[in-house]
């Protein structure tokens, strides 16, 4: 197909994935008793007898503008009955009802997009014959802009030059305009399902003709886009929602940032007085803190992490002025960890040109699988943004690329302190390139100063680099993860917390009799001496080197956050999951980085009434923990240690069988 006839199909593809998108979006909601969507009324019987009370709750329905209630009502016995209406809590009418009646009911518009109806009646029961809700006013323009511009990126990373592009063109639209309606159609599908039927059918049609006419390579395409989608529904259903308890920190350093400044996020220059930078380091004094909320929160996340989040807040205020203030402030702080793994999508087949196919394959299978999204969009961790700026400075340290090695590196531990630790990867493999290891030093060193200068100026200096350096003193054993030190820790707290098979409490580092800190930074530089010794040189080297880095880190350091290691998966992609022991270790790290997850932070908070219909999954994935009647965390550590120990035996026969792959050493393209 030429590039002309290519642009045309992307078009159509786009315009058919707004009209979808658009249809589904406005639709209306009609319940009738015997219908598939009558269980969306709860409190009425299968007949539409309410005796009392009954409540309907749409999480998702469009609130921008008004909405036309129409509501059809009967006596139940032969004396009239007083029938109260409310909406979201409040009362809209009182009528009473004697016989046949039909009430029509204007509903304000109101910023969450939600609609909660409550019936009450008084002096006997009712029969509802029929619930009509029809959103009013202009078509929205969000949801199937978003759509129209997805299917439209979705086909071009999927594209093939092959005789099935047009049907792929179909399914990707079709799934865009589905995914556009998600919020909505996924809490009232059983009433809201027909509204849906042109792109299920066209769904259908494109299947149809691409199994017609491609048959197992329309196959793989399809599961190629279908992994896109997914991915993007989770994100788009969970974006609002309130997160991990971790995003109240970032929320008071977001507001502080913004408001105060960059150069003031850790407080006023008289914050660390003369002399007293060392004790307050150490945590002999107590630090400068932010007052948000009622609350006290220390700063001490690095200056570019302060930027995003300030960038970010400013940006959703901007794009999404209708969604209420705590919405706005949940997609701010998740918007970072979103862009990083939307950046994925790009770094990986970059990074695997010219074998541009199997990135997408490995980008569709990050994208899609919750080792990326229940990090991200779910909980709100951070450390989505970090993996593809890792990515990107070991690939061009494997290139030879010295200068953007270094800058990039720079970058990315001044937006998480973390990403130092491939530092050993990206110098070995800068080495084995014959690049100069001065050249990529003094970028880095450049970076910082630029980053950094602004502070000095400002003189706030001191008082940035205490309160960062105060994120290495961590004051557990372990913050979550299931490694070594969550083992000893729990072997030092049971008795007194909940018993040997309760669940394992957070253990200080004061408890133990021997330096922890230094004996793990100790462990963790062995480790690194034993993995980096035998890099090979190329791109694929160094970023399954990083990857074990990162598997290293968490294993052996101490304080290791759950959510701290996520850059381990992206990398190993990068890498490539080449023979049948680095797939083994794929599945059984993000096994447990997954599980770990649910076990200590569930699916987050759900605060307002748009995620009301998640609550029965929150309280599931909150009872994972202790489902087996001990602490499922402690046989996450053992199938861990056991994985590491493994890593640790195959790392060089792997780093053998890189040496070996082709293009594992071709710089994918200048930058």
């Amino acid at each position: 197909m030429r590039r002309g006839g290519r642009i045309g199909l992307v078009l159509l593809v786009a315009v058919l994935a707004w009209a979808l998108a658009a249809a589904s979006a406005r639709t209306g909601v009609t319940l009738r008793p015997g219908d598939a969507g009558w269980a969306l009324l709860r409190g009425a019987t299968a007949k539409g007898l309410v005796a009392e009370r009954a409540a309907l709750l749409l999480p998702g329905f469009d609130r921008r503008s008004a909405a036309a209630l129409r509501l059809r009502v009967e006596t139940a016995a032969d004396q009239p009955v007083e029938l109260e209406l409310r909406v979201d809590g409040e009362l809209q009418t009182r009528v009473f009802v004697d016989g046949p009646h039909e009430l029509q009911e204007t509903l304000r518009a109101a910023p969450v997009d939600a609609l909660r109806l409550d019936l009450t009646t008084i002096g006997g029961p009712i029969r509802v014959l029929s619930v009509r809700l029809s959103p009013e006013g202009s078509t929205p323009w969000a949801a199937p802009a978003a759509a129209a511009l997805f299917a439209s990126v979705t086909l071009l990373l999927g594209w093939r030059a092959q005789r099935e592009a047009l049907p792929l063109a179909l399914l990707a639209a079709a799934l865009a305009a589905l995914v556009a309606a998600l919020p909505f159609g996924l809490a009232t599908w059983p009433a809201s399902w027909p509204s849906l039927m042109p792109a299920l059918l066209l769904l259908l049609a494109g299947a149809a003709l691409g199994l017609h006419q491609g048959g197992v390579a329309f196959v793989r395409d399809a599961a190629l886009v279908g992994a896109f989608v997914f991915g993007a529904a989770v994100r788009v259903l969970f974006l609002q929602s309130t997160g991990s308890w971790d995003t109240e920190y970032w929320k008071a350093w977001m507001h502080r940032s913004r408001e105060a400044g960059l150069t003031q996020a850790y407080g006023p220059a008289d914050a660390v007085p003369a002399g007293h930078a060392l004790a307050q380091y150490r945590g002999q004094e107590e630090a400068w803190k932010v007052d948000w909320s009622g609350r006290l929160f220390v700063v001490d996340y690095p200056p570019l992490s302060m930027a995003l989040w300030a960038w970010s807040s400013r940006l959703v205020d901007a794009v999404a002025r209708r969604l209420p203030a705590f919405e706005r402030e949940n997609v701010a702080v998740k918007l970072p960890a979103l862009l990083g793994d939307l950046l994925a999508l790009v770094v990986l087949p970059w990074a695997w040109r010219p074998r541009r196919r199997r990135g997408l394959e490995l980008a569709a299978l990050y994208w899609a699988l919750p080792v990326s999204w229940l990090s991200s969009a779910v909980l709100g961790y951070f450390d989505g943004i970090l993996p593809p700026l890792l990515v990107v400075a070991l690939v061009a340290a494997g290139s030879g690329w010295a200068v953007v090695a270094g800058a990039i590196l720079a970058l990315a531990t001044l937006v998480k302190p973390t990403a130092a630790i491939v530092a050993p990867a990206a110098a070995l493999a800068l080495w084995r390139a014959r690049a100069s290891l001065g050249r990529a030093a003094a970028a880095a060193l450049g970076v910082s100063i630029v980053v950094f200068l602004p502070y000095a100026i400002d003189g706030t200096l001191v008082t940035a680099l205490v309160h960062c350096a105060r994120l290495f003193r961590q004051d557990t054993l372990s913050g979550g993860y299931p490694n070594a030190w969550w083992l000893v820790g729990h072997a030092l707290t049971y008795a007194r917390a909940h018993g040997f098979t309760g669940p394992v409490a957070f253990a200080p580092v004061r408890l133990l009799a021997v330096p922890a800190r230094s004996i793990g930074t100790l462990l963790f530089a062995l480790c690194a001496v034993h993995l980096v010794r035998r890099q090979p040189a190329g791109i694929r080297a160094a970023c399954l080197s990083g990857a074990l880095l990162f598997l290293a880190y968490g294993m052996v350091g101490v304080g290791v956050h759950e959510n701290h290691p996520h850059p381990l998966f992206l990398l190993m992609l990068a890498a490539g999951l080449a023979t049948w022991r680095l797939k083994a270790l794929f599945a059984a790290c993000a096994t447990v980085y997954v599980f770990d997850m649910l076990a200590l932070s569930g699916i987050g908070r759900f605060h307002g009434p748009r995620y009301l219909w998640l609550t029965p999954l929150a309280e599931s994935a909150k009872s994972i923990r202790m489902a087996l009647g001990f602490d499922l965390t402690l046989l996450l550590t053992l199938l861990h240690l056991a994985a590491f120990a493994a890593a640790l035996a195959w790392a060089h026969e792997e780093a053998k069988a890189l040496e070996s792959e082709p293009g594992a050493s071709v710089a994918p393209t200048a930058l």
